[in-house]
């Protein structure tokens, strides 16, 4: 499936968010990639000029929620909090 548009989504005007977790809601699982690949370009150039970012998105996951489609910096997700706390303390040490 290709988008029809050939211009990128623009993150800033996206209103919908998800009403449970506050993240905004991306349409479909394209334009979630679309977008995710523009955060990764950009966190790129802001570590080539800036030398750090904030940006810090790696995938995209369907919301059970909303339906939608959210950013995450999570690497891999975990049913059991104390196994993602984990996973996450130990994955910023690494930097």
């Amino acid at each position: 499936m290709q988008r029809t548009s050939k211009s990128k989504p623009n993150l800033n005007k996206l209103s919908n968010k998800c009403p449970t977790t506050g993240k905004i809601r991306l349409r479909d699982k394209i334009e979630a990639i679309d977008i995710l690949h523009t955060r990764l370009n950009k966190r790129q150039r802001d570590l080539d000029v800036k030398g750090s970012t904030k940006a810090n998105e790696v995938r995209a996951y369907k919301c059970t929620h909303c339906r939608g489609w959210h950013l995450t910096s999570l690497e891999t997700w975990s049913d059991n909090p104390s196994i993602a706390s984990v996973k996450t303390s130990s994955s910023a040490s690494s930097f």
